[in-house]
């Protein structure tokens, strides 16, 4: 009994290491086709960052970690702030949350869009080849939008918790290369999320891989204090460090 009670204590942390996962991610955020904002939604004015003003591309990261049991059953958290600016010359007055700013006023704008989230996931499928799996992420959004000229400045916050599906594929179709998606989406009456990515990766060992690929972030709302929509473009690198499912 003693033998087995030191074998198995041996034996633990080697078994937590190996279910244990990581996910680091930066890239360049390079374009926006919209970024719409009207507060408050009635008598706000409306203003498109990606068009009436310039969004400047900027950099992000995200970070994620996780653990699988059971095999099947994984839990993960994920950290992914986000600050984009928007700069450019006002064509017209615009009032943003009781604010007035004049037309031919130089106006940045800041989106910021952070955001904490938990997912469950189960594998459907699960060897050593392809795993496909789906969940549910609850997501809590530290999100503003700030808009300032040399003489004023105005910041709408928002904050809040939206529970999102989730999914995850990984496909290893030859020795060295992967494929990978990964998407957390919701859609309501009153609006939308979407955050999806999709890319390639090449892998160095049993466990580690670089990945590479394109990330959307899509969504908003239309509700009584605010209208806000917009769309994010993402060129995204990575490493991923994950489960040796070969000596499973």
């Amino acid at each position: 009994m003693r033998r087995k009670t030191l074998t198995f204590l041996l034996f633990l942390p080697l078994a937590v290491h190996a279910q244990f996962h990581a996910d680091v991610e930066t890239g360049l955020v390079f374009s926006s086709p919209y970024n719409i904002i009207r507060v408050p939604n009635a008598g706000g004015t409306t203003l498109d960052l990606a068009t009436d003003l310039e969004t400047q591309r900027t950099l992000f990261y995200r970070l994620r970690a996780g653990y699988t049991f059971g095999k099947r059953h994984t839990v993960s958290v994920l950290f992914a702030p986000l600050s984009v600016d928007s700069k450019g010359v006002l064509n017209k007055d615009v009032l943003y949350d009781n604010e007035r700013f004049a037309a031919g006023t130089d106006l940045t704008g800041t989106f910021k869009f952070n955001t904490y989230r938990l997912t469950y996931r189960y594998e459907l499928v699960r060897n050593n080849r392809f795993r496909l799996g789906v969940g549910l992420t609850g997501l809590v959004r530290d999100a503003a939008v700030r808009l300032r000229d040399e003489n004023q400045s105005r910041t709408f916050d928002n904050f809040g918790v939206v529970p999102l599906l989730h999914y995850n594929l990984w496909w290893n179709p030859a020795r060295r290369l992967l494929v990978l998606s990964e998407a957390d989406a919701s859609y309501a009456r009153q609006g939308q999320a979407f955050d999806v990515f999709a890319g390639v990766g090449y892998r160095f060992s049993e466990r580690l891989a670089a990945k590479a690929g394109y990330r959307v972030i899509q969504g908003g709302a239309n509700v009584e204090r605010t209208y806000t929509f917009s769309w994010l473009n993402f060129a995204s690198v990575g490493l991923v460090y994950t489960p040796n499912l070969e000596k499973e």
